[in-house]
């Protein structure tokens, strides 16, 4: 490691390992979670799709549109990737004030971990619009912890709670709702003397706005909705509760696209990609040869000590120390 070609700087990333030589069971431990986290990236299909330069529009302008989506039988080896486009598409086009506004459509939100809590908070004001949805809370309090989570959902100007079909979610919404204070009379009749009377008493009590079982019985179509443009005399943000429906007219452009895409939008795209036209057999040809070109790549930087040797004795005075485990540099290679 000490007479490989790499940077000084690609050398410090190594430092900690190095610092672990004389422990063969920490040094395994540590090349076992790196392969854990490299290996899925080199299956087929991915591996390729992350080289080249890429076809999308880095700096997004006017009525430009740009669709990310998963494959979710290889979502744990995609989410990093995507998330990390995700990221920098959106830091980079609120990076400066814009004339015209960045939509930023996120849905089933906790998959990726985007730092909404700042687009949000803070990149509004940039001309970003964030949209995001989620299936429950407790998958949102999972991906970014209950504090984080529940900043996220207080920065929301605009929320639509629908039947979240889970307890927890159902009761947090309930408690954001709050209570009301409602007044009962209560009349009494009794008879004294041989005549009648009657009692009215009053009985205030609260209750929940929505309670959590509301929640859990609303239909398809049907949520609590809040906006700040729902407003009182003294109050803003009131809930609502809310029929979405949808109209015939967007049906029918729905399943019209859904027609174009499949006809005509998605063949131009496939046919405009960089990604060689490889069958299945062939692209795990390509993925082995490119994954030979690396294991190549890492033996030159990375020399065996007999090599190393070689080249220090060939080299002028002051080459430095030498890594002498052979064990360790054929673990550094197998995770490089």
């Amino acid at each position: 490691m000490q007479v490989s070609i790499l940077s000084y700087l690609t050398k410090s990333t190594f430092s900690q390992y190095l610092s672990v030589a004389g422990s063969e069971k920490t040094a395994d431990s540590i090349r076992g979670t790196a392969q854990n986290l490299f290996v899925p990236f080199t299956t087929p299909g991915i591996a390729n799709a992350f080289c080249g330069k890429t076809t999308l529009p880095l700096s997004l302008k006017g009525k430009q549109l740009v669709v990310i989506g998963m494959d979710k039988s290889v979502k744990k080896a995609l989410a990093p990737f995507l998330t990390g486009i995700m990221q920098m598409t959106l830091d980079r086009n609120i990076a400066t004030p814009r004339t015209d506004p960045f939509v930023f459509i996120l849905d089933e939100a906790p998959t990726v971990r985007i730092d909404l809590a700042t687009a949000f908070a803070t990149q509004r004001s940039a001309g970003a619009i964030t949209v995001m949805g989620d299936q429950d809370y407790g998958q949102l309090e999972e991906r970014y912890g209950d504090a984080t989570a529940r900043t996220i959902l207080s920065n929301c100007a605009t929320k639509a709670w629908f039947n979240p079909q889970e307890l927890k979610s159902a009761e947090w919404s309930s408690n954001y709702l709050g209570e009301e204070e409602i007044r009962q009379k209560q009349k009494s009749r009794g008879h004294s003397g041989g005549k009648a009377s009657m009692n009215v008493s009053d009985n205030d009590r609260t209750r929940k706005l929505f309670s959590p079982d509301q929640f859990l019985r609303l239909g398809t179509g049907k949520c609590i909705l809040i906006n700040p443009g729902y407003v009182s005399r003294d109050e803003v943000g009131i809930p609502v509760l809310q029929n979405i429906k949808i109209p015939d007219e967007v049906r029918k452009l729905q399943a019209w696209s859904k027609i174009k895409w499949n006809e005509k939008v998605r063949p131009r795209l496939a046919e405009r990609s960089p990604q060689p036209k490889l069958t299945r057999k062939q692209l795990r040809t390509q993925t082995e040869i490119m994954l030979k070109e690396r294991f190549k790549e890492a033996e030159r930087i990375l020399p065996l000590p007999a090599e190393a040797q070689k080249q220090s004795s060939s080299s002028p005075a002051g080459g430095g120390s030498q890594l002498q485990d052979r064990k360790m540099i054929q673990q550094l290679k197998s995770v490089f």
